[in-house]
């Protein structure tokens, strides 16, 4: 049957019509509406699923926009394999085209990086029609937090811009409390109360509620009449327990005859202490640089001070933007410098401002493949951040001396990896008063030492004795080198180990919590290294304590005494020979104890020397003192 034209030119305006109506439609965007039908929230570390809904009811979608799913990063302990999950899509029932996710962003870290999941939209999106997109097998973070951000977007026609849909801020909780962090000071005297702290803890080291909250409360010795410890709903306790008469105290929380926990030793003592033993982290990264989190540095101080009872921290994000990822000058040191201010309470938590300077990273094209790694803090809220790639910093001599007058400290870290390896030589007397002997990398005492780093360098010159032989006076500190924004982490029953996560502490011997103090304490390389137990140790000879230099002709007369976690495997002496250049091991005593204490008189004594303590817990935890040089 024939058309007559004027039907045949109805039906064309009726097409070029309903053509414009669908995709490209004159005016502003009817934007569509965006619902949560089964939000992406669960326990950390684990798989989740979710459910949302964009539906088109303010008018029609043009043809080929297409929809982006933005997800974050996931944390997890090899977080440089992106783990993508599975997104399907359907309108009205039948599937569309979903693109295959891709890890975006200028670098790896999850705090700058995102999964996005593009949905096409070829046909675009009548008035009234509605897509579900379905999330499977999403890797939640490992660490509980109270806003996941999860987005959408939507592209229009074939624009390559993009603008907002919505933005979902879903909480991940924290799993099942596996294990109880718990500890005490580690001296005290026999009229103070002893503050115990507990914090309980997920496999990944969130705080987290035990099923029962209910503990008993044991001690060693076992004569004493304790309170039963009851944690609370954010999984965290804190008991002061009557003075005690003078020893040395452990404490152990127990439930259905397990051990959950342990704290001390403490020393309680009616000798008049001068110093107090304070444990701290100077040494750990947020998702302001190349961790493996979103959390951020208020995130880091609260965890250290919170949850894994410290004295002190530091956060040392990367200036540098090692694997692209460092701070932002323009604002993330700024915000830095802010959280510093509202996280140091002096008495209680000292929190230092800091940043890692990196001034060898082989595995970025066309960054320096020498001198090694320092972190660098701050003695207050001020601090200028100092980039290897900046010619007035770009070796760590200049570093030193660029930051030396303005008060900071210059402290060289995991000396003998093979990635940032640092040799003596070129590290100045007077700027650095301590270095760094262990973090969750290893040790870097010697090549062959106990833990020491495995990827390490196969040449001499760069291990902490090396620097030591050299002639520099350093004192022995250690750090986690943390990359959960969580410094001072430990492992404990249970625990997941992540990638770069428990490591290191210091003992810093000062005279009070501030800035001040520890800073002065660190200075006169009054500190000692453990890899993390809070082991108890003092090491003298004569009247010269650990750090120090003793006075010329002084007898070689050292005194030890260590009060340990665990029961001991060996307490050894290490004498250093500065004219033979020469560590040997003279004095070593094997013990199973507990409480070790003795003194040792070297038969052979050298004409330029320093000696230092190292002490072997049964369970591989260790800890070093700072030497004392002596002169003869």
């Amino acid at each position: 049957m024939r058309r007559s034209p004027r039907f045949l030119l109805l039906c064309l305006f009726g097409l070029l019509a309903w053509t414009a109506c669908t995709s490209a439609p004159s005016g502003p965007h009817q934007t569509p509406t965006v619902k949560t039908v089964d939000p992406l929230s669960g326990v950390a570390g684990e798989l989740d699923e979710a459910v949302y809904q964009v539906e088109a009811i303010a008018g029609p979608v043009p043809k080929d926009s297409r929809l982006i799913l933005r997800l974050p990063g996931a944390e997890y302990p090899d977080n440089f394999r992106a783990m993508i999950p599975t997104v399907r899509a359907a309108l009205d029932g039948l599937d569309l085209p979903v693109g295959a996710g891709d890890a975006r962003g200028e670098c790896p870290s999850p705090s700058r990086s995102r999964y996005e999941v593009p949905i096409s939209l070829p046909q675009g999106l009548p008035q009234g029609g509605r897509v579900i997109i379905s999330v499977n097998k999403y890797r939640l973070p490992l660490r509980a937090v109270a806003q996941l951000p999860v987005s959408l977007a939507i592209g229009w026609g074939k624009s390559t811009t993009t603008e907002p849909l919505a933005l979902f801020a879903e909480p991940v909780r924290a799993g099942a409390a596996v294990a109880v962090l718990a500890d005490v000071p580690s001296t005290a005297d026999p009229t103070e109360k002893i503050k115990l702290r507990v914090t309980g803890v997920d496999r990944y080291g969130n705080a987290a509620v035990p099923v029962n909250r209910e503990f008993r409360l044991e001690s060693e010795p076992q004569d004493l009449d304790l309170p039963d410890v009851t944690i609370d709903e954010q999984g965290q306790a804190t008991i002061e327990l009557r003075p005690l008469p003078a020893g040395v105290y452990r404490f152990s929380l127990i439930q259905n005859d397990q051990r959950w926990g342990r704290a001390g030793p403490c020393l309680v003592t009616d000798r008049p202490a001068a110093k107090k033993m304070l444990w701290g982290d100077p040494h750990s990264h947020t998702g302001y640089s190349d961790a493996y989190t979103t959390a951020g540095p208020r995130d880091a101080w609260a965890y250290a001070r919170d949850a894994a009872h410290l004295d002190f921290a530091a956060v040392t994000d990367h200036a540098e933007p090692i694997w692209s990822c460092g701070l932002r000058p323009e604002t993330e040191w700024a915000a830095i410098r802010q959280a510093a201010r509202e996280a140091n309470q002096p008495g209680s938590f000292t929190a230092f401002l800091g940043f890692e300077w990196t001034g060898s990273f082989p595995f970025q094209p066309g960054w320096p493949a020498h001198d090694g790694h320092a972190n660098v803090l701050f003695p207050g809220d001020d601090g200028e951040l100092c980039r290897a790639d900046r010619p007035d910093c770009d070796t760590f001599l200049k570093l030193a001396d660029r930051l030396t007058p303005l008060g900071a400290l210059t402290i060289r870290h995991h000396t003998i990896v093979a990635w940032g390896a640092a040799a003596a030589p070129r590290m100045p007397v007077a700027t650095l008063p301590v270095v760094e002997i262990f973090s969750s990398h290893g040790s870097s005492e010697c090549l062959d030492c106990p833990r020491a780093i495995p990827e390490h360098v196969t040449d001499a010159g760069y291990a902490v004795q090396d620097y030591l032989l050299a002639g520099l006076r350093l004192g022995l500190i250690g750090g986690t080198d943390n990359h959960q924004a969580r410094p001072g982490s430990r492992p404990f029953p249970g625990h997941v180990d992540l990638a770069m996560d428990a490591g290191g502490l210091t003992c810093a011997v000062a005279d009070e919590n501030t800035r001040e103090g520890i800073f002065a304490a660190l200075r006169a390389r009054s500190a000692y290294a453990t890899t993390g137990a809070r082991i108890w140790l003092d090491f003298s000879l004569g009247a010269t304590p650990l750090g120090q230099l003793a006075p010329a002709g002084a007898a070689p007369d050292l005194r030890f005494t260590v009060h340990a976690v665990e029961p001991l495997a060996r307490v050894e002496i290490l004498r250093g020979d500065l004219d033979a250049k020469k560590i040997t091991v003279p004095f070593k005593l094997e013990s199973a104890e507990y409480d070790l204490a003795g003194q040792w008189r070297d038969p052979q004594p050298v004409r330029h020397a320093f000696y230092y303590l190292r002490v072997t817990q049964s369970d591989g935890q260790m800890a070093w003192s700072s030497p004392i040089w002596l002169d003869r």
